[in-house]
This record gives structure tokens, C-alpha cells and sequence, in this order.
């Protein structure tokens, strides 16, 4: 079974999910597809017996983003609780008679981004863990959450019978969960050489400027591709290195071309008076006087709550688009800090050249 989904983050072909049965049992790896009509496959293979599927976060949104502090940490809280829900739903969708958590969270073991894994609390988080999700199944009333890790196998025969086993003892699985910085540690320090020595062969952030580059690679992509350059709707600018040696780059979707931004816009490109939320067809930020201002095309616009320094109002069937910026190597920042003019709704900065 696959399901493509219309939506520019979904690729040529979509995400997809795989169904496999052997007359007795079927398992579900839905993985992190979002499919739209569950009929086809309950009418293909009947009863799922066992259903795995994505939780957690897999983006850069919204820590990567130049936002305030505290409508940040509200929109983490939003992203995190919406994908647990969203699974969820899918959970009850499916009515399989066992659940695996899977294809996800990611562990970050760099120094700049140790931060950003979901071992201190940090309520605005968009990684919850294994136990994290299986706790919210319990909550809810739903028993038959199965917590693998890398190794673990399931045997099942249908629905009346499983056997769990782990490639360690349970109590060093338990101890994964509950003591997750010093497992974190630990295995930063063991992949710390591999890290340094692909850092190594980075390029210099001196050179020639990469707009040639950047147009030759990406001109003849958006040429084909007028679902994604219609997606994304306005022009994006790349800020590569800092300070005076800093280079900007447009990549100018609606018009399918990569340029500089032009002298006079690029000058008022930063204002620090407010700040825009970019997620993707629902964004809308609002002023120091109150007053909206939306960056959305008039078709998608969905309001906004004045009085607030950002606002979004996109549901959880928004495209995926929405949450799904790029990253560029050197850990970049987002920033969406509102211009005076249009030649770039979202600044990526990048630490590094590629």
C-alpha cells in the first residue's frame, strides 16, 4: 500500500506505508506516512495485528527559528503534543492489536546540539521518547504499546500471541529511558572521533561566492517542480557565513529562479521591531500598534489574534510542508524575523559552506 500525498514535502512519490501479512499475522509499518483512507487496506488484509508508526518529532521546527523565547517553547509544546495526538489517532484508525512507538526520536550528539534532546525537561521539546508515548497511550485508556529499541524482536502468531526479547537486559533498556543524559553522554563521547573528522572535511567559510553554484543546482530543479515552488509560495533568502563576509542568497521560488537580493530590499532586510512565524500557509504576526500583517497568499489566510508577537492558526492537517524547513550543514539557524520588504520571507543562516 502507498499513499502519495499532494503536499511539497512529500517528494516524487510521497511517503508510504508497508503492509505485510503471512495468512496469519499482518503487520502495519506506517513509518511516518500520513495516509488519508484506511478503508483500502482493512478491506485488503483485514485485522492488523500489530501497528508501527511515528511519534516524535523529525524537523527542525520550532527551535531553529528566530522567535521569541516564549512563543517558541509554546509552539514546541503545540508540535509535541500534536504529533503524539496525531499518532493517536491514527492508532485508533488502524485498531491493531499491538502498538510499537518507531522512526523516531533522533539523539543529537554534537556539543552545539546536545540541547535539543528531550533529557531535561524542556516541555517545549518536539522529541518525546518511547515511554513518553506509551505513557500517553496508558492515559488514554489504550493498552498493547510494545517499547523496542535497535535489536529488540517481536514474535507473533495473529493476535493471541507475542514474545518480546531485547538484545540487553531489561534493566539496561529501563535505564535507556530513565537515565537518558548519561546515555546520551556516553555516547557522544564514543562517536565524538567520527564527528570531529567529518567536521574536518568541511569547506572553509572563505571562497568563491556560491551564487553560480546555488543557480546551476537549483534553477533547473524548480524548472520541474512547480508543485514544491508553488508550495512554498515566496521567495527564501540563505545567509551564509556572518557579519561583513556573510553572503545572501534568494531562492526565488514563484519566479523558479536564484538570484541576489536586490540592493535597496536587502538593506532593510532584518527588523527587529516584530518577528514572523513561518509555518508554511498559516502565518500571520502582528506589530507593536497591534495591527496583522499576514504573509500567507489571501486564499490561505486564517486569521490572526492581535496583541501577540506571532500567531498560527494552522490545524493538524496542514501540509507537512508547514513544519518541514531545510537544514544546511553547520546547524543552521532559521531566522524569521519580519521585513520591510518581500525578497525573503525566511533567512536561513548557514555556519558553513557546502
Amino acid at each position: 500500500m502507498i499513499i502519495a500525498m499532494r503536499a511539497p514535502a512529500d517528494g516524487p512519490i510521497g511517503d508510504s506505508g508497508l503492509v505485510v501479512s503471512d495468512g496469519e499475522t499482518t503487520v502495519f509499518n506506517m513509518n511516518d506516512a500520513r495516509p488519508i483512507d484506511m478503508d483500502p487496506m482493512h478491506e485488503a488484509f483485514g485485522h492488523i495485528d500489530i501497528h508501527l508508526l511515528q511519534y516524535s518529532g523529525a524537523i527542525w521546527y520550532p527551535m531553529v527559528y528566530d522567535i521569541p523565547k516564549k512563543t517558541k517553547a509554546n509552539f514546541g509544546k503545540q508540535k509535541r503534543q500534536r504529533g503524539m495526538d496525531r499518532c493517536r489517532s491514527y492508532i485508533e484508525q488502524v485498531g491493531a492489536t499491538w502498538i510499537v512507538p518507531s522512526a523516531g526520536p533522533p539523539v543529537f550528539l554534537d556539543d552545539d546540539l546536545r540541547d535539543l534532546n528531550d533529557d531535561h525537561g524542556d516541555e517545549g521539546n518536539i522529541f518525546p521518547d518511547q515511554h513518553v508515548f506509551l505513557e500517553q497511550l496508558r492515559i488514554h485508556g489504550r493498552d498493547g504499546g510494545l517499547l523496542m529499541i535497535p535489536g529488540s524482536t517481536v514474535d507473533l502468531a495473529g493476535k493471541d500471541q507475542m514474545a518480546l526479547t531485547h538484545p540487553i537486559p531489561d534493566e539496561q533498556v529501563d535505564a535507556i529511558f530513565t537515565d537518558k543524559a548519561a546515555y546520551i553522554e556516553d555516547m557522544a563521547q564514543r562517536f565524538a572521533p567520527i564527528i570531529a573528522a567529518e567536521k574536518a572535511t568541511w569547506a572553509p567559510a572563505e571562497g568563491e561566492p556560491l551564487l553560480p553554484a546555488l543557480k546551476a543546482k537549483f534553477e533547473p530543479i524548480m524548472a520541474q517542480s512547480d508543485l514544491i515552488c508553488d508550495g512554498i509560495g515566496y521567495p527564501v533568502g540563505l545567509v551564509m557565513g556572518s557579519g561583513d563576509d556573510a553572503e545572501t542568497v534568494v531562492l526565488d521560488f514563484p519566479k523558479r529562479v536564484v538570484r541576489e537580493p536586490s540592493r535597496e530590499k536587502a538593506s532593510t532586510a532584518t527588523d527587529s521591531a516584530s518577528h514572523r512565524s513561518w509555518c508554511g500557509r498559516s502565518c500571520a504576526t502582528t506589530n507593536p500598534t497591534g495591527s496583522t500583517r499576514s504573509s500567507c497568499p489571501p486564499a490561505s489566510r486564517r486569521g490572526a489574534s492581535a496583541g501577540t508577537t506571532s500567531s498560527c492558526t494552522r490545524s493538524s492537517s496542514a501540509s507537512p510542508m508547514s513544519e518541514s524547513p531545510t537544514r544546511t550543514a553547520g546547524s543552521p539557524r532559521h531566522t524569521t524575523t519580519r521585513r520591510r520588504s518581500s525578497w525573503a520571507a525566511t533567512r536561513f543562516s548557514v555556519a558553513a559552506r557546502t
